[in-house]
């Protein structure tokens, strides 16, 4: 059985301690992320609150964003059955002993003559390429979560006048990385 979603409105009104325990793994072992979001609060929609996280990805460090991509496993492979990650072989090791941090698929559904096409293909990659391809695909991660955390905005009965008019003038950050 599922959980019900959490409404926009309470994901707004929580405390900062409760907003991070219960967003904090969005950005898996990385609850900086969820800690950066609460200073863009109150989220008008849905998409306003995964910006918000998608921002704080794009804002920090890069020390800051390369110890996340480290926090996740080589997504993708370890959800095959073990035929497929034998027929993988080193290519995973391979990869993080190259650029750093693990191989995150462009589709975590992807079959394992998928993941082995794209190991083959962004091996070739430069660093800073292959980089920005997987801080895209975290991103689409913490879309993903929070999409099956907090209620459609149809869903969202968002209507306090004071939480509307705070939002009124609030810049909601772009999600492409800055340069």
């Amino acid at each position: 059985m599922t959980s019900p979603c959490i409404k926009l409105d309470d994901a707004n009104r929580m405390t900062d301690i409760v907003f991070v325990e219960t967003f904090g793994e969005v950005a898996t072992h990385s609850p900086w992320v969820a800690e950066y979001a609460l200073g863009i609060r109150p989220f008008l929609n849905r998409n306003a609150m995964i910006t918000a996280f998608t921002d704080g990805l794009y804002q920090a460090r890069e020390d800051a964003q390369l110890e996340l991509l480290r926090a996740q496993s080589c997504l993708g492979p370890q959800t095959l059955n073990a035929e497929s990650r034998e027929r993988l072989g080193e290519r995973p090791a391979d990869y993080e002993r190259t650029f750093g941090f693990p191989f995150v698929p462009a589709d975590p559904d992807m079959s394992a003559d998928g993941i082995m096409r794209h190991f083959e293909d962004r091996m070739s990659n430069p660093r800073e390429t292959e980089f920005k391809t997987v801080l895209r695909r975290i991103a689409e991660i913490f879309r993903t979560r929070i999409e099956s955390r907090v209620c459609p905005d149809d869903d969202n009965v968002t209507g306090s006048s004071q939480t509307l008019a705070a939002m009124q003038d609030r810049r909601v950050p772009d999600l492409e990385p800055s340069s």
